[in-house]
C-alpha cells in the first residue's frame, strides 16, 4: 500500500481504502503506453418503446489502433425516460422522443443520438 491508500490488486486492478472504510475499484487497462485521442459509438439506430439495441465503443489510440472498449467504458443517457442504459452498451427505449447517449472511456467522451419512436 503506497501513501494514497492505494495498493495494486491485479492485473490493472487498483484497491482504495477510503476514510469511510470503503474499498473502491478502479480498472486500468493501458494500452502500450498509448493515449486515447477519440471514442466513438457505432451500432447507433433508430428504436421502438420496448427494443434493445447494443451499441459498441471504439477507443482510437495514438499511434492510430482501435480496441473495442464497449464493457470497460461509463455508458450515460441524457434523458432516462427516453431511452436507459440497461447494462454498459446496452440501451432500452423507454419513450418516444430523442436522446444523446455518451460513453466515457478513460477520460475520453464519445456520444451518439438515439430516436426513439
Amino acid at each position: 500500500m503506497d501513501n494514497a491508500g492505494k495498493v495494486a490488486v491485479g492485473a490493472g486492478i487498483i484497491a482504495t481504502l477510503t476514510g469511510l472504510g470503503f474499498l473502491i475499484y478502479r480498472v486500468t487497462r493501458p494500452h502500450g503506453g498509448l493515449t486515447v485521442k477519440q471514442v466513438s459509438i457505432s451500432g447507433v439506430q433508430p428504436v421502438t418503446t420496448g427494443e434493445v439495441l447494443v451499441l459498441t465503443a471504439t477507443a482510437t489510440y495514438s499511434d492510430g489502433s482501435t480496441k473495442d472498449v464497449s464493457l470497460d467504458s461509463t455508458w450515460v443517457s441524457d434523458d432516462p425516460t427516453i431511452a436507459a442504459v440497461e447494462t454498459p452498451s446496452v440501451i432500452q427505449g423507454i419513450s418516444a422522443g430523442s436522446v444523446i447517449i455518451e460513453v466515457n472511456y478513460l477520460g475520453v467522451v464519445g456520444a451518439a443520438v438515439i430516436t426513439v419512436s
